[in-house]
């Protein structure tokens, strides 16, 4: 049983990320970012209750570059879930609770 930490972001607090899906370590390798070449985020918006999972693409081999900012699929995420209509009124969400960050 592989275990999930979540996070969110602070410009947008009803996305959550869920990290764990893969992991940087060799072993077990069906799992492995180095194995696969890619990693895995899941991204959950709490306003429209849509969940969509990220694949990102990483290095078998050698150092991993740290990016500055945001992956850009994490960018079109955040741009199609801005929900201007809907984000004043968190208990109006498809998942109020999911984030009590978010609740002001």
């Amino acid at each position: 049983m592989s275990r999930i930490d979540a996070a969110y972001d602070t410009d947008q607090p009803w996305i959550i990320y869920e990290y764990g899906r893969t992991h940087d370590k060799w072993w077990p390798p069906w799992s492995s970012t180095r194995v696969l070449g890619y990693a895995l985020i899941g991204c959950r918006c709490c306003i429209c209750g849509d969940r969509t999972v990220l694949k990102i693409k990483m290095p078998r081999f050698g150092p991993v570059t740290k990016t500055v900012g945001k992956h850009e699929r994490r960018m079109a995420y955040l741009a199609k879930h801005e929900h201007h209509d809907r984000n004043d009124a968190p208990m109006t969400w498809a998942q109020p609770l999911a984030n009590l960050a978010a609740l002001r």
